[in-house]
């Protein structure tokens, strides 16, 4: 059983996942505070799938981009778990786990119910202090179109134009900016279902199952956060 985490925004997630089948699956809904809520969400996972820890066989956490303290949080818990259970460990996208709401063999509930399935999936998050964090990926094939950038809204969809067909932005940061972003790509946007605006653990888990059965775990302590920028102990540090 694979223990997935994704603290990359306010809203945590877990989810126990084995194949293609997710078992069991929690969030937290927004407000931060993901220190406090994610072993109540692992422990109830565990007990909505009927299992106890030593059951996992190994654990897939979102490194980022996202919220600075929430990705700490997430690795930090995800890492004590591989280490205790001696249980392998994979490092995923957040952007990349975003996305698959669209991309790969099974879309969410939600993708099926558009009326178009776009050719482009862009899963955008809220950076704050006017930018977010974006990237874009075909829908058919999942490969990345733009990888992982911290842009200003207009910055970011000025690049999404350059791509070729329909296009679906979801997330927090297009909650935030759709209408500024959407003057900016115009009529090839499809709109997205509203519960594609929340990450969702099992896509986590769905990437980091499939570089498990490859055997591409990642050394516990070079699972780290992917913030885009300097968080502000790092910036402190550079001024000292």
């Amino acid at each position: 059983m694979l223990l997935a985490i994704d603290t990359s925004t306010c809203s945590a997630s877990v989810a126990l996942c084995e194949g293609e089948r997710c078992h069991a699956e929690q969030w937290t809904e927004g407000g931060g505070g993901h220190g406090g809520a994610l072993i109540p969400l692992i422990a109830g996972c565990c007990a909505m799938a009927g299992i106890t820890a030593a059951a996992l066989t190994g654990v897939a956490v979102a490194v980022g981009p996202g919220a600075f303290t929430g990705l700490r949080v997430g690795i930090a818990t995800a890492q004590a778990v591989a280490m205790a259970r001696r249980i392998p460990l994979v490092g995923v996208s957040s952007l990349a786990a975003m996305a698959r709401h669209l991309v790969g063999g099974a879309p969410s509930r939600c993708a099926t119910a558009m009326v178009a399935v776009p050719l482009v999936a862009v899963p955008l998050f809220d950076a704050r202090r006017g930018e977010i964090y974006g990237a874009a990926y075909a829908v058919a094939t999942g490969h990345e179109l733009i990888p992982p950038t911290l842009a200003t809204p207009d910055e970011f969809a000025r690049q999404v134009t350059q791509l070729d067909g329909t296009v679906c932005c979801f997330g927090d940061g297009w909650v935030r900016y759709q209408p500024l972003i959407a003057s900016v790509i115009g009529h090839r946007l499809v709109p997205p279902e509203p519960a594609m605006h929340r990450p969702s653990a099992r896509f986590v888990a769905a990437i980091g199952a499939a570089r498990l059965q490859a055997g591409d775990d990642d050394p516990v302590a070079t699972v780290l956060p992917q913030y885009l920028r300097p968080s502000y102990a790092e910036k402190q540090r550079e001024g000292a």
